[in-house]
This record gives C-alpha cells, sequence and structure tokens, in this order.
C-alpha cells in the first residue's frame, strides 16, 4: 500500500509541474535566491528581504514565487526590476499557501486513515 502512496504522490507533482509548464508560469525558487535578509521585531513579526534573480521574457508573465513562509502577508510583497527600474508592474497578485506537495499528500492521507 505505501509503494501505491508513493507512486500515486509522484504522479500527482508531475501533473502538478506539467500543468504549470502549459500556463507558461515561470516558477522561482531557492535556486534563484542571491541573497536574503531578515530583521526581527516584536508580537511575532519579521521583515524578510528576498532577492530572487528571475529572467522574464518581454510582455505578460505568470511567475510563482516557491519556498516562502505560509504566513507572508501577501500585501506586503514587493516586485522590482533591477535591470529596468520602473518598467515592470504586477497586474494581478494572489497567495496560495496550501499547496498539494507529496509531504501534504502524505499527512491528507494518514489523517484520513486514522479516524
Amino acid at each position: 500500500m505505501p509503494r501505491r502512496l508513493t507512486l500515486a504522490a509522484v504522479l500527482i507533482v508531475a501533473l502538478c509541474a506539467a500543468a504549470s509548464a502549459e500556463t507558461g508560469e515561470r516558477v522561482s525558487t531557492l535556486a534563484d535566491q542571491r541573497a536574503v535578509g531578515i530583521t526581527i521585531y516584536n508580537a511575532d513579526l519579521a521583515l524578510v528581504r528576498d532577492r530572487r534573480h528571475v529572467t522574464l521574457p518581454a510582455g505578460e508573465s505568470r511567475l510563482a514565487l516557491r519556498d516562502v513562509s505560509a504566513r507572508i502577508q501577501p500585501e506586503t510583497a514587493l516586485l522590482q526590476s533591477t535591470a529596468s527600474p520602473g518598467r515592470i508592474s504586477v497586474l494581478e497578485q494572489n497567495f496560495d499557501y496550501d499547496l498539494l506537495s507529496p509531504q501534504k499528500l502524505l499527512e491528507n492521507t494518514s489523517d484520513a486513515t486514522s479516524t
């Protein structure tokens, strides 16, 4: 049974990756990270400056930032172009904190079997 579950998780991850490629979405992960800075405040609050190098084609693009905290305040996210300051704008911003991953799939499966 665990082998089938692992195979299902691999297939789901592959399908998600294929869906991302079909939509033309550029995914930025920790591999793109060039610098990170953290300022810690009181009341469980911190400012994180995550600098990533991402090359986008000319025109409208979809960019997904992965490997960020699930507790991010999305309204505070800022996207800037260092190559052409002022030449980039955000048309829409979404925050999906509970995306499917192999670990999340295993957690949900184990929760279902224990009840």
